[in-house]
């Protein structure tokens, strides 16, 4: 459920390297036997990973990307690992040969542009007004939840705001051609710490959505793609659980999650990169996991990945493990 956005006002309220994929089929209440049950699919539906490449707490309040060098190589990292997410969004797409077309099209100023709105270091601008994201924890980030609206709706969709009791999530929706029924989403929590602009967590993660809807709104997609941004995870999951709960309860398919949380630094080697994927995995995707490993070397990456199973249960992918 949720309501359609047309216009609005703003509200009150003026690394780690984390790509998360995960799944929901039919409701399941006990996490243990949805981890525990195995299923032959590689990919859809059901599959679930996690990936990381540790933590980097001094950087989650910061308001921009550090200066060069450095910024070169976590810069280069990010627009990496966003690629990566979108290899495996794109069992979606009609024609594979677009996959190529896809990657070459994100742009790191994009991205950058979008972090230094959501981190409150430039002015966020909408059709119907101007002013600084200063806050976006969950009780008051409004002007947070209406620029990035305002963004869905300049890239040509029709986004929705879905209310619980912690806040709002933001779905933007492009409908598949041979598969409606079936989705896959790309998603990352909006909302930050208290009193930290919360550049790598976790703006990075949501201009990567963001990038990903701009990337992909010219293609035809066989399965339906929804850009969700979730509300309240830092807290306890909230938005995420609200969406995968209702999912769940309605049936929906979801075949698969691509979840995006501090996507932004890459702080390892003494602040230079080191350019490591953790992937955490659970049982019922180590094919999928497998699959991460081999796209990166398919189309080159530089990135180095290596499995962890179990993975954590920090982020939003968990909400759809907890559901699936």
């Amino acid at each position: 459920s949720g309501r359609r956005v047309t216009r609005g006002r703003a509200g009150d309220g003026a690394v780690t390297r984390r790509l998360c994929v995960a799944s929901l089929s039919a409701p399941q209440n006990d996490l243990e036997n949805a981890l525990q049950n195995q299923r032959p699919d590689p990919f859809m539906p059901r599959a679930g990973l996690t990936l990381s490449n540790g933590q980097d707490p001094i950087f989650h309040g910061m308001t921009s990307l550090p200066q060069p060098p450095t910024q070169i190589r976590s810069a280069t990292t990010w627009a990496t690992t966003l690629a990566l997410g979108l290899i495996l969004a794109t069992g979606a797409i009609a024609q594979e040969s677009n996959v190529e077309q896809v990657l070459a099209a994100v742009r790191l100023d994009s991205l950058l542009k979008d972090v230094r709105i959501l981190s409150g270091a430039q002015a966020a601008v909408t059709p119907d007004s101007t002013y600084t994201i200063a806050t976006r924890w969950y009780d008051d980030n409004g002007s947070a939840a209406h620029f990035l609206a305002s963004r869905l709706a300049s890239l040509g969709y029709s986004p929705t705001l879905q209310d619980f009791k912690y806040g709002t999530n933001i779905l933007a929706t492009k409908v598949g051609l041979i598969s409606p029924d079936r989705h896959v989403i790309i998603c990352a929590h909006y909302d930050a710490v208290r009193d930290a602009p919360g550049a790598d967590d976790n703006a990075s993660g949501t201009a990567s959505v963001l990038e990903a809807a701009r990337v992909l709104a010219p293609y035809q997609t066989d399965l339906t793609v929804v850009f969700a941004l979730w509300d309240a995870e830092e807290v306890g999951l909230f938005g995420s659980l609200h969406y995968a709960q209702e999912a769940a309860a309605s049936g929906q398919q979801i075949d698969a999650v691509v979840n995006l949380d501090m996507v932004g630094w890459d702080g390892d080697s003494g602040g230079a990169g080191d350019g490591v994927i953790e992937i955490h995995t659970d049982s019922t995707s180590s094919n999928l996991a497998a699959a991460v490993a081999a796209y990166v070397q398919t189309y080159s990456m530089d990135l180095t990945p290596v499995l962890h199973r179990p993975g954590p249960q920090a982020s939003d992918h968990a909400s759809f493990w907890r559901n699936g």
